[in-house]
C-alpha cells in the first residue's frame, strides 16, 4: 500500500489580519462586518484542534504526513518541526489572481497541489474527529479510496444556499452518468453497511423508494 497522508483546510476567522483582508474584500475597504452573518461560522475557530491531532496520534499513527492548508497562520501550539507536519499556503497551490480567497471550494480543487503529497489522502475539515482506531483499509483497499453512500434530500434551494447549489450540479452530473435505481437493484451492499448506524441505513432504505 502506498503511503497515505491526511489534509485538513484551516483558518481562523479571529486572527485580526486575517479579518481585515476578509472585511476589506465583501464589504469594502475600511467597512466592518456588523450584522451577524451566517457564514462568519465558516470560519470559526473552536480552539479544538489539538484534539484532532492527538486523536489521529492514537488512533491513526501509520499517517504519512499531515498536511495544513491556510492562508499564512497556523494554529499556536503547533509543532511546524514535526516531521509529519506540512504547512501548505493558499498562494502554494492557488494562482495568484484568485487569491486571497475565502472560499472552501476554491482551496479544495487546489489540495492535488499540495508539494510532496501523497497520491493517498484523506481530507478533513476540521470538525471531522477519529474517535476510534482505524487501519489504512478502512480509507483505501487495493490502493483504490473506500467511500460510502448516504441518501439525503436537498430541502432549500435559494440565493444564499450555495451548499446546496453546489449538491445539485454533483447530482446532475452523477445522473448523467449513472441509473440510481439500476445501482440501488446492483450495489445494495453500497447503500446498507453497519458502519453507517441505523439512522443512516433507515434513511437510504426510505429514500431509494422515491
Amino acid at each position: 500500500m502506498n503511503p497515505i497522508d491526511f489534509v485538513m483546510i484551516w483558518v481562523d476567522g479571529n486572527d485580526p489580519k486575517w479579518r481585515k483582508s476578509f472585511n476589506a474584500h465583501k464589504y469594502g475597504e475600511g467597512i466592518e462586518q456588523q450584522q451577524p452573518s451566517t457564514h462568519m461560522c465558516r470560519f470559526r475557530d473552536w480552539n479544538n484542534l489539538h484534539y484532532w491531532f492527538r486523536s489521529v496520534e492514537k488512533y491513526c499513527p501509520w499517517v504519512n504526513k499531515i498536511h495544513i492548508v491556510t492562508c499564512g497562520h497556523f494554529p499556536h501550539f503547533l509543532n511546524k518541526q514535526h516531521p509529519k507536519v506540512n504547512i501548505a499556503h493558499h498562494a502554494d497551490i492557488i494562482d495568484p489572481e484568485y487569491l486571497p480567497t475565502f472560499s472552501s471550494h476554491v482551496i479544495e480543487i487546489n489540495i492535488h497541489k499540495i508539494k510532496g503529497l501523497s497520491e493517498r489522502f484523506v481530507y478533513f475539515n476540521d470538525d471531522m474527529f477519529i474517535n476510534k482506531p482505524l487501519e489504512p483499509e478502512f480509507f483505501f483497499k487495493n490502493n483504490l479510496p473506500r467511500d460510502g453512500i448516504l441518501l439525503e434530500p436537498i430541502t432549500a434551494v435559494d440565493t444564499d444556499n450555495l451548499l446546496a447549489h453546489v449538491m445539485l450540479t454533483n447530482i446532475s452530473i452523477i445522473n448523467r452518468n449513472f441509473n440510481f435505481k439500476a445501482l440501488c437493484k446492483n450495489k445494495r451492499k453500497y447503500f446498507f453497511n453497519i458502519r453507517y448506524g441505523l439512522s443512516a441505513n433507515k434513511r437510504n432504505l426510505l429514500y431509494s423508494y422515491h
